[in-house]
């Protein structure tokens, strides 16, 4: 009987080369030529790269993409922890917009018009649905599980970094890194596939509604008002309360009730909101006549 393969991490880091490969190559003039149905293929594409391996190496598939039911306090950390990343990274949009007025407006147009380009529930599921199955079945099933015991931090920046990758777009590496490296937390902390993929199709929808209700860019230069970055600034002073209480809600009732690290988790919080604060306010003063 042949010898089942252990997970490896050059397994993991080979199938991701494999699906960047297929993405330039394949799923790009699939999307051009089809649009939204391209998109969709992409997807099923993205899933398969992430069943196959796993079936040709016999692993158990429950431990490689495991699925529970997840608790409604793991709902609401699940939901904390996305509203707490994206006033990040929308204000690391604004900023990198106020740097490189041409770089993600004309990508958002290009979003837009293939968003648009079907009806709304076809969309909300190839955009939204779809990409919360697939992509985290790859990223936090096959490719997490190739790690193995990591330590969380180390886990969470690596895979971070690879989902920031993944996505091809030098504008939004790091937005979708942050995104990615979250979703890599709350894998670590509830080992649910079923919660990253919330987290992931909450993010997706919500810019997915957003998009019906917006118009694509007239010009190619969108000018950000330094101003707005200082108010997004101070309102994003929340972010590291609703992250740290977010990943508390994940956590077990056991893990809950120790006190370790607890106080340093807040310490933490309360430091990067007094710094994005103060931050926000001193851009703000700027602009004033």
């Amino acid at each position: 009987m042949k010898e089942i393969v252990k997970p490896k991490l050059l397994i993991g880091l080979a199938v991701f080369f494999l699906v960047i490969i297929l993405l330039l190559f394949v799923a790009t003039p699939m999307q051009l030529a089809w649009g939204m149905w391209g998109l969709a293929a992409t997807e099923i594409m993205i899933l398969a790269a992430a069943v196959i391996p796993a079936l040709l190496y016999k692993w158990d598939l429950k431990q490689v993409f495991p699925l529970g039911i997840p608790s409604t306090r793991q709902v609401f950390g699940v939901l904390m922890l996305w509203l707490g990343s994206y006033l990040v990274v929308t204000t690391i949009s604004l900023i990198i917009i106020y740097f490189f007025p041409q770089g993600l407006p004309e990508i958002s147009r290009s979003i837009l018009e293939l968003f648009q380009s079907t009806p709304f529930p076809v969309t909300l599921f190839i955009a939204a649905v779809m990409p919360a199955v697939c992509e985290e079945a790859l990223h936090r099933g096959l490719i997490q599980y190739t790690f193995g015991p990591q330590k969380k931090w180390v886990l969470v920046v690596v895979m971070g970094f690879i989902f920031g990758l993944f996505h091809l777009d030098p504008y939004r590496f790091l937005g979708t890194a942050i995104l990615g490296a979250v979703m890599t937390l709350i894998m670590v902390e509830t080992n649910n596939l079923v919660l990253p993929a919330l987290f992931h199709f909450v993010n997706n929808a919500v810019s997915t509604f957003a998009s019906y209700q917006a118009e694509p860019p007239v010009a190619t230069d969108v000018a950000v008002p330094l101003v707005f970055i200082g108010a997004f600034l101070i309102i994003t002073a929340v972010a590291p309360f609703l992250l740290v209480a977010g990943n508390r809600l994940l956590k077990s009732k056991a893990t809950r009730e120790t006190k370790a690290g607890k106080k340093t988790d807040i310490l933490a919080a309360v430091a990067a909101a007094v710094l994005l604060f103060i931050a926000g306010v001193a851009i703000t003063a700027t602009t004033l006549p």
